[in-house]
């Protein structure tokens, strides 16, 4: 390992929605795919913060949902993505999805300190 892969590792993902799906609008998709995606704060081995938004202006350049986990490590991030939990949501976010954007980068404040401060509000 690295000195780089054990920093600590912020994962974004931003989802745009299909305007229907499963007979449901996009606005109930978000909100049904927030709380789906909220039910794994605290069930991941090393994903310490985990925070999920649902786009309260509905621009057409805008995302609908996003999620933002900060990890202790690349090696929880890859872990991360086999985990039961994560493959519980999997499913309806697939169903519910246009388009995709995902961001991994390392991050050298520590996920205890400011950067997850900056984003519990």
């Amino acid at each position: 390992m690295t000195p780089r892969d054990a920093m600590p590792m912020v994962h974004v993902v931003m989802w745009r929605l299909l305007e229907t799906a499963q007979g449901r609008t996009a606005t109930e998709n978000a909100l049904l795919m927030k709380a789906e995606l909220e039910t794994m704060r605290g069930r991941i081995p090393g994903m310490p913060f985990l925070q999920v938004g649902v786009d309260a202006r509905r621009r057409a350049n805008s995302y609908d949902v996003v999620l933002i986990c900060v990890f202790d490590d690349a090696e929880a991030l890859e872990a991360y993505h086999d985990h039961p939990d994560h493959n519980a949501v999997k499913p309806l976010v697939q169903a519910v999805r246009g388009e995709t954007v995902i961001v991994d980068y390392p991050s050298s404040v520590a996920p205890t300190e400011g950067l997850m401060a900056a984003f519990a509000s």
